[in-house]
């Protein structure tokens, strides 16, 4: 269409403009599709967001593990405190106030407390919650985060030996003065508290030989000084009453002298030792040469007449091969001036006599087993064999009665004070130990130990220990501590010769002694008792205080593993025994 605009034409050009506009608009799209200027910073930014979002969702989460964190730390603290049994307030505050004091306390959903005679256990399970940042915006409004734990303080029914050196070595560079603090504060620690009731102690002293005391002696019907092969005089049927020693001061057959001591204890009383002269005769004549001016240690009694109860009182001969009762060969009383020497038993029994040994003698076949020795063995004689530091020791190569066994006790202060007022003795005899040590660990030593709770010596509760072997909720421990080797048995050739009483063994002739075992056999014996206790689950610690390397090698072999065996000296020996005690006591987290 042509548009008349006056005397001129115009044509309409719009058709060919929008086809000229399309055209450089689809270059124009063509050349952008294809163009890549401003690529890498579009991505760039794309990364710099997605990063930023990472980080945002790490930080949520790191926060809350960080609760999580703060929340099991605390919670682990709070059972453990309440689990310890010397807690003495209620498990489940406890934990509460741990919770309040780290600001937790609205986390803590449950505490559940379970005790017994020797355990108590805690549970308790807690949640925290956090509020997400990033999170938030993908709809989480919270993160949640548990934690649990169980703390459980055992004290398992504990039957613990503990065996101690006190032979005479133990008097160099003060070794028994740093033993006994180190020793009672072990059983401080092992008997503490709770512990006290399911925790018994064997505390078993040794030096040359062991002494079980009187009570077992007599339990396992030991015989008294009858090792050279029979009495001398008899067990009399009554209490004694009094016994008159009759002596030849000069050798010409006849009598010529008699000491009388007098008021010998009833057997109700508790100074009774017996009714058997055996018992101590050499002690008695000691006691009469030591009083009488008229007789020296040299000179033997011809014999002794023994009067008590309603019985006729009789005449022992005692000299060469004529021992034993002889009625009408020497007299039965003292008549006209009366004895010569009259001494009172208070004052043999309180000064001159020590308390009578009551040690068994043990056979080499007796340490492949289990368990306490045979019936009917003889009593070890009274002697030394090294020279005595009397200062420090006491005469005897078996410790004293009063330095006996204690048994399946749990009185802290009763083996504290036992323990302060051991004295030394000859020997080491650490086989004859090992062997008292595991035995009062046997089950099979039961019915020893009614006999004993009968006799005041193990306490009630305790008398049917020891339990059997790996019970479960049960452990049975020794703990052994030397400072020297195992050394040969010796005895004298003669037990009841007086001299034993007064003179060592390596101070009279050679044929005064006999070895009866040597070392390598007694150290085998050691070690056949060490592998039977390891054999029944029994744990052994060993200690070697300023020992020689032999000593050394047989604590450590004895020991149930290297970090059994301790090798101390001076004031480690504290360190030691601490160590041990803590490892036999101990509280532990369970979950």
């Amino acid at each position: 269409m042509t548009e008349m605009v006056g005397t001129h034409a115009r044509r309409d050009h719009s058709p060919r403009r929008a086809v000229a506009a399309s055209r450089l608009l689809t270059r124009r799209m063509r050349r952008f599709r294809r163009g890549e200027d401003g690529a890498l910073a579009i991505w760039s930014i794309f990364m710099v967001l997605m990063m930023l979002m990472m980080a945002g969702l790490g930080i949520d989460f790191m926060m809350n593990e960080m609760r999580r964190t703060q929340l099991q730390g605390t919670l682990d603290r709070a059972v453990l405190a309440a689990a310890d049994l010397d807690q003495t307030l209620d498990p489940e505050a406890v934990v509460q106030d741990y919770f309040d004091k780290a600001g937790l306390g609205d986390d803590l959903l449950a505490v559940e407390p379970v005790s017994g005679l020797n355990f108590r256990t805690v549970s308790a399970q807690a949640v925290t919650q956090s509020d997400p940042i990033l999170l938030q915006l993908a709809g989480v409004e919270r993160l949640t985060a548990p934690a649990s734990g169980t703390a459980e303080e055992v004290i398992p029914n504990t039957e613990i030996s503990l065996v101690l050196d006190i032979s005479g070595s133990m008097r160099w560079s003060e070794r028994m003065a740093r033993l006994k603090p180190a020793a009672q504060d072990f059983i401080s620690t092992v008997l503490e508290d709770d512990a006290a009731r399911t925790t018994s102690v064997n505390v078993v002293p040794y030096a040359g030989q062991t002494n079980p005391g009187r009570v077992m002696f007599d339990y396992l019907a030991g015989q008294r000084y009858a090792a050279s092969g029979g009495d001398y005089f008899p067990e009399w049927p009554q209490d004694i009453s009094n016994v008159v020693l009759h002596y030849d001061r000069d050798g010409d057959g006849a009598i010529d002298y008699a000491a009388k001591v007098d008021g010998f204890p009833d057997a109700d009383q508790a100074s009774h030792r017996g009714n058997d002269l055996d018992a101590f005769f050499g002690l008695v004549t000691d006691f009469v040469a030591r009083r009488s001016a008229e007789i020296d240690s040299a000179t033997v009694p011809q014999g002794a007449s023994i009067r008590g109860g309603e019985k006729e009182a009789a005449f022992f001969a005692y000299a060469a091969d004529e021992n034993g009762p002889r009625p009408d060969a020497g007299p039965t009383e003292n008549t006209g001036s009366g004895p010569d020497l009259e001494l009172a038993y208070s004052d043999f029994d309180a000064a001159a006599m020590p308390d009578p040994a009551s040690c068994l003698e043990m056979r080499a076949g007796d340490f492949d087993d289990l368990g306490l020795p045979p019936a009917g063995r003889p009593q070890v004689p009274h002697f030394m064999f090294w020279p005595i530091a009397a200062d420090v020791m006491d005469w005897g190569w078996c410790p004293e009665d009063d330095t006996r066994i204690q048994y399946a006790q749990n009185d802290a202060a009763a083996l504290n004070g036992f323990i302060g007022d051991m004295r030394m003795h000859d020997g080491t005899g650490t086989h004859y130990a090992m062997k008292w040590a595991l035995a009062l660990l046997d089950p099979a030593t039961r019915p020893a130990f009614a006999q004993l709770n009968a006799a005041g010596q193990v306490p009630d509760g305790f008398d049917d220990r020891p339990s059997d072997w790996n019970a479960e909720g049960w452990r049975k421990v020794i703990v052994l501590m030397t400072d020297g080797q195992i050394t040969p048995q010796v005895r004298p050739s003669d037990p009841l010769d007086v001299t034993n009483a007064t003179v060592e063994l390596q101070n009279q002739p050679g044929e005064a002694r006999t070895e009866i075992t040597g070392e390598s056999t007694n150290v085998q014996s050691f070690y056949d008792q060490c592998d039977l206790a390891k054999a029944n689950g029994v744990t052994v610690y060993t200690i070697a205080f300023e020992a020689p390397s032999d000593a050394q090698r047989q604590m450590r072999t004895c020991a149930s593993s290297p970090s059994h065996y301790f090798n101390v000296e001076g004031l480690e020996i504290a360190d030691a025994f601490d160590a041990i005690a803590h490892q036999i006591n101990q509280l532990r987290l369970t979950q």
